[in-house]
């Protein structure tokens, strides 16, 4: 810190945020920084560091007369990336866990939509992000390499143009591409959500509605027929009659894909279908992509996804026609 060019060690730092009557008082006057939730999770995160060297030193004879800096590097070495888990810090979740290992000398990396894909695709299986990163960890070593080496390639394998990749098949490959390529753009609006945190489905044409969004979660939703996306939208844990059947039904709402369906000649003449049928045409006709979310993720992210998609696919209806 500029400002206590005098604190060379955690318990010093700890000292200087207890002298603050809280922490986000800490954060405002030394950090510049307005948040009390990030402010409360660096002053756990500074305590926990204060125990590790605590206990290193008081029960682990060997490093009773070590430096911190090797404490705490040694501590980082053995660290394993489930022990996040057991801090009982809330908000303080993997990356960041992966990042106070990396900054005290750990060969390690963050999780990333890339890393979780590339293990994914060699295993050819679903895998979480801890075991994406311990199979890493593990693997690295045997083929001579440094963990951040291997991230840096598998980064720009995954970066490379589409057309240069091998092409994954059907809609189920399009709609993994597209969940993983979210997970990157998630990533750098620093988001922490992995793979598992998704769940998607597809439901072919011709296709049934469900009959409600599971309790806790949010979902993104795509009509599509083979030609064209026709809408993608969005509904929160309180939006279920949103999610299942305002989509089928014009006069469910103000906004929604039987209504726009038939504001539009064109389809209409197209398509040939009237107010009566129009929700039997779309489940008839088009297939359906969901998204599902926990809830506690917020409606930011749920508003992030949805605007991915939207930009990905294009959708022919969005939003009230004022807006188009």
């Amino acid at each position: 810190m500029n400002r206590h060019p005098e604190i060379r060690k955690i318990g010093e730092l700890a000292e200087l945020i207890d002298s603050y009557p809280t922490p986000l008082a800490f954060s405002i006057e030394e950090l510049n920084y307005r948040d009390e939730n990030r402010a409360r999770i660096l002053r756990e995160v500074v305590q926990f560091v204060c125990t590790i060297v605590y206990v290193a030193r008081t029960i682990v004879q060997e490093f009773s007369a070590v430096s911190e800096e090797e404490v705490l590097k040694e501590w980082a070495l053995r660290a394993k990336p489930h022990e996040c888990e057991t801090l009982g810090i809330e908000g303080f979740k993997l990356t960041g866990f992966q990042s106070l290992r990396m900054l005290f000398g750990a060969d390690t990396t963050k999780p990333s939509a890339h890393i979780i894909g590339f293990i994914a695709d060699a295993l050819n299986r679903r895998v979480s992000a801890y075991e994406a990163l311990a199979l890493l960890e593990a693997a690295a070593p045997r083929l001579g390499l440094s963990v951040r080496a291997v991230d840096s390639a598998i980064w720009r394998s995954r970066a490379r143009p589409t057309s240069e990749l091998h092409e994954e098949e059907g809609a189920n490959g399009e709609q993994e591409k597209l969940v993983r390529d979210f997970l990157v753009a998630a990533e750098l609006a620093g988001i922490e959500i992995q793979r598992e945190d998704i769940c998607s489905e597809i439901l072919p044409m011709p296709h049934t509605p469900p009959t409600r969004l599971p309790k806790g979660k949010m979902a993104v939703y795509v009509f599509a027929t083979e030609d064209c996306v026709l809408k993608v939208g969005q509904a929160g844990k309180n939006s279920s009659p949103r999610y299942a059947n305002h989509h089928y039904n014009p006069d469910s709402s103000c906004s929604n894909l039987a209504k726009s369906l038939l504001k539009d000649e064109e389809a209409g003449q197209e398509y040939g279908f009237n107010n009566e049928e129009v929700g039997d045409w779309i489940k008839k006709n088009t297939n359906r992509w969901n998204f599902l979310m926990d809830a506690d993720f917020g409606k930011p992210v749920l508003t992030l996804l949805e605007a991915f998609v939207q930009c990905r696919l294009r959708p022919r209806y969005e939003g009230f026609a004022s807006q188009r």
